[in-house]
């Protein structure tokens, strides 16, 4: 369906985002994963939840862990999204 769409506009924006700031930092995300889940509200019926995991293959304590995870979720798709609509971004660290 079309809805599905904005959940694939929304990760592919957070890769995008995350991918070309971490180049400027010579930081390499080769093997980085996104997945949106969307839920659907009712009354009216809309989009209601798109819940974000963002598999990233570097340690915890990587130096532009904050950077990264903030680029992440000020990418264009995540702000321009209704206030209302649910956007839970989690973050998996696994270097």
């Amino acid at each position: 369906p079309p809805t599905d769409l904005v959940g694939t506009a929304l990760g592919t924006c957070i890769a995008t985002t995350m991918a070309s700031v971490a180049e400027r930092h010579q930081v390499e995300l080769k093997g980085m994963t996104v997945q949106v889940q969307k839920e659907m509200a009712s009354e009216p019926r809309r989009i209601g939840r798109l819940t974000t995991e963002v598999h990233i293959p570097l340690p915890a304590d990587h130096p532009q862990r904050a950077l990264l995870e903030q680029t992440a979720l000020g990418c264009p798709v995540h702000r321009s999204l209704p206030a209302e609509m649910e956007r839970p971004t989690e973050f998996f660290w696994e270097g």
